[in-house]
């Protein structure tokens, strides 16, 4: 594999199954041989994204910017840059943003799909 170098200006948004807005920095679909995915998400000041689970990937979170909630079942965890959050595979979550915002890298192993994501409504 050679270096590949991804500017945040060719990142082109788009809404995930949990209603964040997401911008895929390095995922196999378009980098093939990573067996990751790295991705910028952003949920809104005051937003929140659909509660949901992964069914195979285990998701680490890291906070660029901001400050929010990661609700993990019933418990409430503060979060703010610099902060990281492992989450296994099959962990009920969401994430609320504060007045400022969240935006924070999700990076997925396997690969972030759409496929393999459960809203919570649904299981």
């Amino acid at each position: 594999m050679e270096l590949h170098i991804f500017r945040a200006a060719d990142g082109a948004p788009y809404i995930t199954k949990d209603e964040s807005s997401i911008v895929e920095i390095f995922h196999p679909a378009t980098l093939p041989g990573i067996p990751y995915s790295v991705a910028e998400a952003t949920v809104p000041p005051g937003g929140r994204t659909v509660p949901h689970h992964h069914e195979r990937s285990l998701e680490t979170y890291y906070v660029l910017e901001g400050e929010g909630v990661l609700l993990v079942g019933s418990e409430r965890v503060a979060l703010k840059t610099g902060d990281a959050a492992l989450l296994p595979p099959g962990t009920p979550h969401a994430v609320e943003a504060s007045a400022r915002g969240l935006r924070f890298l999700c990076i997925c192993h396997p690969p972030y799909d759409h496929g393999q994501t459960v809203l919570e409504e649904e299981a």
